[in-house]
């Protein structure tokens, strides 16, 4: 209950008392899904999904940080990766006006609503698949770590209860984005893949130079030696601590 009545909160302050009304009004009625304005942008969320404090947080200022690197001036691509419900792709095109925003979420459950919430704009790019490195299978497991919506795995044994199996979803691999989609121009790479990003570190030679500036959430809960990955992986660059396991790695001239 002190989790809900935060985000009620929360969602006064970013859309008004109206937003938490209808919030509110489709909980209690058992919606699906309802449609909000956060922070001037309209979006769709699931009441009884993480989506509400993930989108005031994406539609906030939680990019803030990167809004004026001169790394990012003209930014040419940007990389969703952990695409969710598609309120960072939101966040990501209107930051940076003349880029082209690569969206990618596995689960197909998200997958619809992020496809819901950015089918509208032109220049977001949707793909249903997990990231990995080159070379790697053409499909994995996605599983529940007990989290829901919100922390879905493709890192083996992270399978949480009822759900061990999880489901079969196609990779894209990293490399492959940057090769299509990097024609020239500044690059900026969101990451939050819970536990994905340990074996994309491990390539990094394959990727990162590409990336003018990377943003990531980093899961050593997750999996053991991924903070010590992410050292190794970006040395050299001038990487900036945002939160306790948020970080942001600057390519140096």
């Amino acid at each position: 209950m002190r989790k809900v009545m935060k985000n009620y909160l929360r969602l006064l302050r970013a859309g008004g008392l109206s937003q938490v009304l209808a919030f509110h009004r489709a909980r209690r009625s058992g919606a699906e899904t309802v449609g909000l304005t956060i922070h001037g942008q309209a979006i769709r969320v699931r009441p009884r999904a993480p989506d509400l404090g993930v989108a005031i947080n994406n539609l906030g200022q939680e990019f803030a940080s990167v809004r004026d690197l001169p790394q990012l001036r003209d930014c040419h691509l940007v990389i969703d990766a952990g695409g969710f419900i598609g309120s960072a792709a939101l966040a990501l095109a209107e930051l940076f006006p003349q880029a082209r925003v690569v969206s990618i979420e596995p689960s197909p459950e998200n997958f619809a609503m992020l496809e819901e919430n950015t089918r509208h704009h032109p220049r977001i790019q949707r793909i249903m698949a997990a990231l990995v490195p080159a070379g790697a299978p053409s499909s994995v497991r996605l599983r529940d770590r007990g989290t829901g919506q919100w922390g879905l795995s493709i890192t083996p044994g992270h399978g949480g209860k009822g759900a061990q199996e999880g489901i079969e979803v196609a990779t894209i691999a990293l490399p492959d984005i940057l090769a299509t989609h990097a024609a020239g121009g500044p690059v900026f790479c969101k990451m939050d893949i819970e536990g994905a990003e340990y074996a994309l570190l491990e390539t990094a030679s394959d990727w990162l130079d590409r990336c003018d500036v990377l943003a990531i959430e980093l899961h050593e809960r997750i999996v053991a030696g991924t903070d010590e990955a992410f050292r190794r992986a970006n040395h050299g660059r001038d990487v900036r601590r945002m939160s306790s396991d948020k970080y942001l790695s600057v390519k140096t001239a």
